[in-house]
Protein backbone atom coordinates (compact mmCIF):
# COMPACT_ATOMS: atom_id res chain seq x y z
CA UNK A 1 0.00 0.00 0.00
CA UNK A 2 1.35 3.45 -0.86
CA UNK A 3 1.64 6.23 1.66
CA UNK A 4 -0.91 8.62 2.05
CA UNK A 5 -1.23 11.36 -0.82
CA UNK A 6 -1.64 14.98 0.21
CA UNK A 7 -5.77 14.87 -0.54
CA UNK A 8 -5.72 11.59 1.61
CA UNK A 9 -4.57 14.42 4.62
CA UNK A 10 -6.12 17.39 3.52
CA UNK A 11 -9.60 15.29 3.70
CA UNK A 12 -9.07 14.26 7.09
CA UNK A 13 -7.73 17.92 8.22
CA UNK A 14 -10.42 20.22 6.96
CA UNK A 15 -13.36 19.00 8.17
CA UNK A 16 -11.18 18.80 12.25
CA UNK A 17 -10.11 22.68 11.17
CA UNK A 18 -13.74 23.65 10.43
CA UNK A 19 -14.47 22.16 13.43
CA UNK A 20 -11.70 24.24 15.40
CA UNK A 21 -10.84 20.16 16.88
CA UNK A 22 -7.20 19.96 17.10
CA UNK A 23 -5.12 17.63 15.46
CA UNK A 24 -2.25 15.43 16.42
CA UNK A 25 -0.53 13.71 13.23
CA UNK A 26 1.78 10.78 13.74
CA UNK A 27 3.92 9.74 11.14
CA UNK A 28 6.44 6.94 10.49
CA UNK A 29 9.74 7.89 9.73
CA UNK A 30 10.47 9.99 6.31
CA UNK A 31 13.25 6.93 5.66
CA UNK A 32 10.43 4.43 4.54
CA UNK A 33 7.75 7.15 3.58
CA UNK A 34 6.36 10.46 2.33
CA UNK A 35 3.51 10.11 4.27
CA UNK A 36 5.44 12.77 6.55
CA UNK A 37 5.59 15.43 3.94
CA UNK A 38 2.20 14.73 2.35
CA UNK A 39 0.58 15.43 5.81
CA UNK A 40 2.79 18.69 6.19
CA UNK A 41 1.65 19.80 2.80
CA UNK A 42 -1.66 18.76 3.78
CA UNK A 43 -1.68 20.95 6.59
CA UNK A 44 -0.11 24.08 4.89
CA UNK A 45 -2.79 23.59 2.36
CA UNK A 46 -5.70 23.90 5.54
CA UNK A 47 -3.97 26.61 7.00
CA UNK A 48 -4.39 28.74 3.78
CA UNK A 49 -8.40 28.43 4.29
CA UNK A 50 -8.38 28.23 8.37
CA UNK A 51 -5.35 30.12 9.46
CA UNK A 52 -6.45 28.94 13.33
CA UNK A 53 -6.36 25.20 12.89
CA UNK A 54 -4.28 24.02 14.56
CA UNK A 55 -2.75 20.82 12.76
CA UNK A 56 0.65 19.22 14.47
CA UNK A 57 2.26 16.37 12.60
CA UNK A 58 5.60 14.46 14.33
CA UNK A 59 7.76 11.82 13.28
CA UNK A 60 7.13 8.84 15.60
CA UNK A 61 10.93 8.38 16.98
CA UNK A 62 9.79 5.45 18.33
CA UNK A 63 9.14 3.45 15.24
CA UNK A 64 12.31 5.61 13.67
CA UNK A 65 14.12 4.00 16.32
CA UNK A 66 12.94 0.18 15.64
CA UNK A 67 13.06 0.01 11.96
CA UNK A 68 16.14 1.48 12.13
CA UNK A 69 17.53 -1.37 14.61
CA UNK A 70 15.91 -3.91 12.29
CA UNK A 71 16.76 -2.43 8.69
CA UNK A 72 13.86 -2.75 6.30
CA UNK A 73 12.17 -5.88 7.75
CA UNK A 74 8.99 -5.86 8.44
CA UNK A 75 8.25 -2.70 6.34
CA UNK A 76 5.60 -3.92 4.20
CA UNK A 77 3.54 -5.00 7.29
CA UNK A 78 2.46 -1.71 8.52
CA UNK A 79 -1.12 -0.12 7.20
CA UNK A 80 -1.39 3.63 6.83
CA UNK A 81 -5.07 4.10 7.59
Amino acid sequence: MPFPAVQDYADLFLPLAKEGIPVICICITTKFSGSMQSALTARDMVLETFPGARITVKVDYLFHGLSSASGDAGRENFSFF
